[in-house]
């Protein structure tokens, strides 16, 4: 009998381990139907895939770190972010999900949350270029231009044929208003890839921004400048720098009602609501039959502020306006 039951737990646990075999087969399995998948542009059968795998094996972070990769590309980022939190929780050393966080963050603009997954990047894969790269051009986005321009020399070391990292340099030496070097960057940039289109873009700007910096040496208090520089950094994303040409604006002209609901724009665009509905309120008291500025602090405290009541105030302000003028 003590045999038997011997016989019997030997099989029981050989069944056992089986089953474990199986399972992390089927984990592995629906893994790779979800590259597949990925790789295919069918991403909602690739997140259902991963999610089959993680389902099977919850601690498998390959299919949890390749779901959210499947939720960045489809745009959902919330979720991309908490599965790669979840990740790094478990992993703090998966090097890839730093980076990928890091690089998210940038496309949400939060350039200063991103500054700690990108160095945590290089700090584990100190030969990681994209690393150095991203971190770089985050470091730039908050105006450490000494730091973001290290970390380009570290990208260009790692991967010299990386037309990115020349570009990101020449944002950094514009915002150094060093135009010769950032020229060259450029230039660079487009040698190693003559259809980069933003690096076309910039020469072209450069000449613009030239063109403005002239006209402002013959007249400081000429506000047209500053306003088209600062529609020129907020087409290219460089908000910013779009802030502090239309701060200068309207240290020239305070009661210049557009560049105060430009200046509101830029605020919205990297987050700061709060000085944006300022700017609004601003602009109608330079004019109080702005329905820009009304319209602008309606969708402000709506959609940025959570604010049903002030929303619902100058929503009505801001169609009395256009009642007004029909």
């Amino acid at each position: 009998m003590r045999a038997l039951r011997l016989s019997l737990s030997v099989i029981i646990l050989s069944i056992i381990l089986l089953s474990g075999v199986l399972a992390e087969e089927d984990a592995y399995r629906y893994n790779d139907l979800g590259i597949m998948h990925l790789k295919s542009g069918r991403y909602d059968e690739a997140s259902g895939e991963f999610i089959k795998a993680l389902a099977v094996d919850p601690r498998f972070l390959t299919a949890k770190y390749n779901l959210a990769l499947t939720y960045r590309v489809m745009g959902k980022t919330e979720k991309a972010l908490e599965k790669l939190k979840e990740i790094l929780k478990e992993s703090p050393e998966f090097v890839e999900a730093h980076y990928t966080l890091g690089t998210l963050l940038i496309e949400r603009y939060d350039f200063a949350g991103a500054l700690e997954p990108l160095t945590k990047t290089i700090t584990i894969k100190a030969n990681h270029a994209d690393g150095w790269a991203n971190l770089g051009y985050a470091l730039f986005m908050v105006e450490r231009y000494d730091e973001a321009l290290t970390a380009y020399a570290k990208a260009e070391f790692l991967n010299p044929k990386d037309a990115k990292i020349f570009f990101y340099r020449g944002l950094t030496y514009e915002s150094l208003r060093d135009y010769q070097s950032a020229i060259r960057s450029y230039a660079s940039a487009l040698s190693l890839n003559p259809d980069y289109e933003d690096a076309k873009a910039a020469l072209v700007y450069l000449e613009i921004i030239a063109k403005c910096d002239n006209r402002l040496a013959e007249d400081p208090e000429d506000t047209e400048p500053y306003h088209r520089l600062g529609e020129l950094y907020m087409k290219r994303g460089l908000y910013n720098e779009a802030i502090k040409e239309y701060k200068k604006l309207l240290d020239c002209d305070p009661l210049n009602e557009g560049g105060r609901i430009a200046l509101a724009a830029a605020f919205r665009k990297i987050g700061l609501y709060e000085d944006a509905a300022t700017q609004y309120v601003l602009a109608t008291a330079a004019n109080d039959l702005s329905q820009e500025a009304y319209k602008g602090l309606w969708e402000v405290y709506k959609e940025d502020l959570k604010n049903a009541k002030e929303a619902e105030f100058y929503k009505h302000k801001y169609e009395e306006l256009c009642e007004s003028v029909r």
